[in-house]
């Protein structure tokens, strides 16, 4: 990972080198940082293994080489203890409702209660409440966007120093999904950090820190969300536009992203304003996460 923020003293997860193999698919010498007081959003494509590095993460696969270090300490599966430990001060949220289908919102405070020490019956309820969840209602009889909030409640309750979100808005309406941002928004300190994945690319715009996009097991870029949303642009060309940025010397060979288009090509500048500035004929505007993305996954080296 090139990003300056990779080498952050003391994060709260430091992943380096991580390699995981299936049959048809492999993660491949993955590096991964989330800083204290920090929101990391990890993105790609479906099957890009986003949920298989959360998967490492939390244990529930085996990491075939490469290092997890979780609060300080290196991860090893032998110790049962002190991945017990180390796991009991993160907040999880899978991309699936991991509860028995027949509990409640009540029966499943009382089981965590009795699972984390620093459980907090009182942010529970709090949060129930803020989410119109029902105390009542089995699991099954929940609504997708429904049991994702009751996730989030569940990860928000036990004072977690590590939030592990995959998905957490998914399913939910533009209300609900404002309220839940909000919520994680307002639960993060100096001394506490969030990984999260997201097809929204509207909501990373909003919570996150930094991006780290993982393509085909590898990560294609790890960057500050500001350097994308702020400083870097997409300039609308037309063939001669290309060549004239191209001729001009002014970016090192393949520093510039291009994505054809019907009727024009987008480049992709990584500071919009040194661009206008150097090319005050071709437009530039700012660059969505969304269209940075798609660039740097389906655009060509200039």
């Amino acid at each position: 990972m090139d990003a300056q923020w990779a080498g952050t003293a003391n994060p709260l997860l430091s992943v380096r080198g991580l390699c995981k193999r299936y049959a048809d698919f492999a993660l491949d010498h993955v590096d991964l940082c989330v800083p204290a007081g920090a929101i990391v959003g990890l993105v790609g494509v479906n099957g890009s293994g986003k949920t298989t590095l959360m998967k490492c993460v939390l244990g529930l696969a085996h990491a075939d080489a490469g290092s997890i270090e979780l609060f300080g300490r290196r991860l090893s599966m032998s110790e049962d203890a002190a991945v017990t430990q180390s796991h009991e001060r993160m907040g999880v949220v899978f991309d699936t409702l991991p509860f028995m289908q027949d509990a409640t919102a009540t029966d499943i405070g009382k089981l965590l209660a009795d699972a984390y020490r620093e459980w907090d019956g009182g942010t529970y309820m709090r949060l129930l409440h803020a989410f119109n969840l029902p105390q009542g209602n089995a699991v099954h009889e929940l609504s997708r966007g429904m049991g994702m909030k009751l996730q989030v409640a569940c990860a928000l309750s036990h004072h977690a120093s590590l939030l592990m979100l995959d998905e957490p808005t998914a399913g939910l309406d533009p209300l609900s999904r404002n309220t839940v941002l909000d919520t994680l928004a307002a639960s993060m300190t100096d001394s506490t950090g969030m990984l999260i994945t997201s097809h929204i690319t509207t909501d990373l715009e909003r919570l996150a820190d930094y991006i780290v996009c993982i393509d085909a097991g590898h990560v294609v870029f790890a960057v500050e969300k500001s350097q994308i949303c702020d400083i870097a642009g997409i300039a609308h060309c037309r063939a001669k536009d290309v060549e004239t940025v191209a001729s001009s010397g002014f970016y090192k060979s393949s520093a510039l992203r291009t994505l054809a288009m019907p009727m024009e090509t987008m480049l992709l500048v990584p500071d919009r304003f040194a661009f206008a500035r150097q090319f005050p004929g071709i437009p530039v505007e700012h660059a969505t996460l969304d269209a940075y993305i798609n660039l740097m996954l389906e655009g060509s080296a200039l």
